[in-house]
């Protein structure tokens, strides 16, 4: 595993200094190469902003640790198609986490999420 996206609830996790988020910094400290996206940096806000917390704090560490994966019509077109599929089996699979897969799938990465939403997926690692 060389390239991984983190998704939102790791982050989360991550930030949080829980069990979870400590895996996940054993995972980055293996020198992977980290990825994200626009729509998880704007969950892991959300987050940070409706608990009263720095986002801007979380927004310059995610910049400073993790390369934006470019939302284009490819990566668009390839999201919904992923959350038309999904939704046939779990319907409550979002758009953001067809999302997060597309690009995975795009640029070859796994997905560290935990969010069991992922369960099933190839691309994905649950923690």
């Amino acid at each position: 595993m060389n390239k991984i996206i983190v998704d939102s609830s790791a982050w989360i996790e991550y930030f949080a200094g829980r069990e979870k988020g400590r895996k996940i910094r054993e995972i980055i400290d293996e020198g992977v190469s980290i990825f994200i996206t626009g729509l998880i940096v704007a969950e892991v806000s959300t987050k940070f902003l409706k608990d009263a917390l720095p986002a801007e704090d979380a927004i310059s560490a995610m910049k400073s640790l993790a390369i934006l994966v470019p939302f284009d019509f490819q990566l668009g077109h390839d999201a919904a198609k992923i959350c038309v599929h999904e939704r046939k089996t779990k319907p409550k699979f979002g758009i953001a986490d067809a999302h997060v897969v597309a690009a995975a799938r795009i640029i070859r990465a796994k997905v560290i999420t935990c969010d069991s939403d992922f369960r099933g997926l190839q691309e994905a690692m649950i923690l």
